[in-house]
Formats: C-alpha cells, sequence, structure tokens
C-alpha cells in the first residue's frame, strides 16, 4: 500500500482546528466504499502516516488516532484525527497491489473479534 496523492481541503469551520486525515483507495466506487466503511485496514493507513507527515512538512511525533466517527457522527467518514493544528483536511489517495485489495476486500485486516460468530466461521 502507498501513497499516490493528497490534498488538502480547507474544513467546515473555516477555522484553525485539528487536522482529520481521510483515506481513499483508488478507483473504489462510492458503493464500494459505503460498503466497506466499517472495515477499513487503519492499522495499514497508520503506516503510512509518518511519510504523510514529511511530506506535508509536519512534525513527525504528530500524535494521530483512529476514529470511525472522524468526519460524522454516524461512523460514514472514518479517519484520523490529529493533533496538528490547521485551517485543512487531508484526503489521501491510497493504490494497493491486487494481494493487498483482495485482502482489504476479504476482511483480512480489520482485526475482527473471533468470539464474535460470523457467517463464514460456522457458528
Amino acid at each position: 500500500m502507498k501513497i499516490l496523492s493528497f490534498k488538502a481541503h480547507r474544513n467546515e469551520k473555516n477555522r484553525l482546528v485539528k487536522s482529520n486525515i481521510y483515506f481513499w483507495i483508488k478507483d473504489e466506487s462510492i458503493l464500494q466504499n459505503l460498503e466497506k466503511r466499517h472495515t477499513r485496514p487503519h492499522h495499514e493507513y497508520k503506516k503510512l502516516l509518518p511519510n504523510l507527515y514529511q511530506k506535508l512538512g509536519w512534525d513527525l511525533i504528530t500524535h494521530s488516532y483512529w476514529s470511525q466517527k472522524c468526519g460524522c457522527s454516524c461512523g460514514c467518514s472514518p479517519g484520523f484525527r490529529t493533533n496538528h493544528m490547521s485551517f485543512d483536511d487531508i484526503h489521501v489517495t491510497i493504490g494497493a497491489d491486487d494481494n493487498e485489495l483482495k485482502n482489504i476486500n476479504s476482511g483480512g485486516q480489520r482485526g475482527e473479534n473471533p468470539t464474535v460468530p460470523t457467517e463464514s466461521s460456522g457458528n
């Protein structure tokens, strides 16, 4: 998985606030995005943050944490909340090879709770 591009967008409040970082998979359809909003491989995304901070000129010790409700209280806009003060939120487009996408699409990076039965577990 690698960063293909990133873009700063003025936050809705149009004032100095802590920046949010949102990740988008290149060529993912809106339907695919909606289906996977609660199963993003955020541990893999977090590995990309130091490189992103460097490209943005941010302090490499910028603190960030994953929030399912980063952009909206209903959970439709997950992303990273940071302690970096800015007028902008960051939108990152990432690319992944076929094996990575297959793993993401199958839920292999979800961190699922093994005690919760699923259709595939036969419980």
